[in-house]
């Protein structure tokens, strides 16, 4: 049995850390740094009181694309790091590839950030993504998680820099409840969101994203371990990150497995997920059906469902 904890919009400040590496760094900006002031990220986050996982903060040991760009161009020759490799430390920190300094002539600086970290990643360039169909490990959870950050005309400085992240895909919170005597929730296995398009494209300068593509496939959840125990009738815990699309009327949308009895509910017309959105939803099972509602949480919020569904 699981406890669910309240999420909100993730923004992040990045640290800054040193590692070797391959990121091309332009010749003008020696390694070294000489005279040259190093670039600082820190980490700050603004959240609900109970945050859930990679809501409060990237999770150690996940990786981002950071680029690193003279004000007012991302064309290569205005790129001063491209596809820095940063990793999550976990505390709010991160290690860099490559080092980083601010220009030698004073020249201002952009940055843009993408996790996860993809080796293919081009500034500038749409960059396509495919979440993980099977979310049920916490790493396929997290690389399904598509953030977008960017700061722009950036002086050379000594303070930290924030750098805000926003969650680009749609998320789903679930909690189970019953008060049918005959169905017993610690029974409960599997929750999947059915016949979602599992592809997109992100602008890499913009962060927005084109239409879902791709064929339908089902979405099996992430079910978080370090979720608290509650009574028999209610069940926490489970999470799944979807591409914002429309989803048609009138086909089944999810699935509820209780000792190994698969369950669904139907929504009536076509519903749409919204890019940084997140969804609170409640599934009420009972031995004719599933009644569903829904409520705004704070990925930016969300929309509602509601009524009744049968066992097909």
């Amino acid at each position: 049995n699981k406890h669910l904890k309240q999420t909100a919009i993730l923004s992040f400040v990045l640290f800054a850390g040193l590692a070797a590496g391959c990121t091309k760094n332009y010749y003008e900006y020696p390694e070294g740094g000489g005279n040259q002031r190093s670039i600082t990220l820190s980490s700050e986050v603004q959240f609900g009181t109970t945050p859930r996982l990679q809501d409060e903060q990237i999770v150690s040991g996940q990786s981002l694309s950071l680029f690193v760009t003279r004000t007012g161009s991302v064309e290569e020759g205005s790129q001063l790091y491209q596809n820095n490799r940063i990793t999550a430390n976990g505390m709010g920190g991160f290690i860099y590839r490559v080092p980083m300094f601010y220009p030698s002539d004073g020249t201002n600086i952009d940055f843009y950030a993408i996790h996860p970290y993809y080796d293919s990643a081009i500034l500038g360039t749409p960059h396509n993504f495919t979440i993980q169909t099977n979310q049920s490990s916490q790493v396929n959870y997290l690389n399904s998680d598509l953030l977008f950050g960017t700061e722009t005309d950036i002086p050379a400085q000594t303070n930290a820099v924030p750098l805000i992240f926003n969650h680009k895909l749609s998320k789903l919170d679930f909690i189970v409840t019953t008060s049918d005597q005959s169905i017993n929730l610690d029974l409960l296995t599997t929750i999947s969101v059915l016949q979602t398009l599992s592809s997109t494209t992100v602008n890499t300068q913009t962060g927005v994203l084109t239409t879902a593509t791709g064929v339908r496939e089902n979405i099996i959840t992430y079910s978080d371990p370090q979720a608290t125990g509650t009574p028999t009738n209610r069940v926490t815990g489970y999470t799944a990150i979807v591409v914002p699309q429309i989803m048609p009327g009138g086909q089944q949308l999810f699935e509820v497995i209780i000792d190994g009895i698969p369950r669904f509910y139907t929504h009536p017309i076509d519903y749409t997920f919204e890019s940084g959105k997140k969804y609170n939803i409640t599934l009420d099972i009972s031995s004719t059906g599933i009644t569903i509602q829904s409520q705004i949480a704070n990925w930016e919020g969300g929309g509602s469902i509601s009524g009744p569904a049968g066992p097909q």
